[in-house]
């Protein structure tokens, strides 16, 4: 399905979308769904060239998005870095057509598990989740830490001392 997440109503729309790249397991009481987003490519790619943006900053040239300052502006290098490294590079909603006269929105690429009748699933109120442990005190984990310089200036922040407990998780 995709959620319209103009407003937070968070709309559902389920007609017309389909999504081959689903492989749901289940065994033992846990069900497992391994996601493959492959077939959304063109959406996230159109979707980047749309974030291509302020058209003031970036443009589109190809399918890069780049500075669309002169060369000579003293903000062309700082927006070449922007609209090169930033711009349309984190999607979390690629576009997509809506019924309607809206045009192309973000919607949220998700899906949804529906239980059964009582007869399919009980809630038994067995705790399946692993049983909790502790990193291992070895050099992989215990690994001294000291405060770094930031921005030309030196934290002071307290760096903790690495506790460890028993058991440890098998590796």
């Amino acid at each position: 399905m995709r959620v319209d997440i103009r407003n937070d109503s968070l709309k559902f729309q389920e007609e017309g979308v389909t999504w081959n790249g689903l492989n749901p397991t289940y065994k033992d009481g846990i069900l497992t769904v391994n996601t493959d987003f492959t077939e959304f490519k063109s959406d996230f790619d159109a979707t980047a060239a749309d974030y291509c943006k302020p058209k003031e900053f970036c443009q589109l040239v190809g399918s890069t998005c780049k500075s669309s300052l002169n060369t000579s502006d003293p903000l062309y290098e700082l927006s070449q870095q922007i609209c090169g490294n930033i711009a349309g590079k984190d999607i979390d909603c690629p576009l997509f057509q809506f019924p309607g006269p809206t045009g192309k929105l973000p919607g949220c690429i998700g899906f949804k598990i529906t239980l059964g009748n009582s007869t399919q699933f009980t809630a038994d109120d067995v705790n399946r989740r692993p049983a909790s442990c502790c990193f291992p005190k070895t050099d992989l984990w215990n690994v001294a830490m000291s405060p770094q310089p930031i921005a030309g200036a030196c934290s002071d922040t307290v760096v903790p001392t690495p506790q460890f407990c028993s058991p440890a998780c098998s590796e």
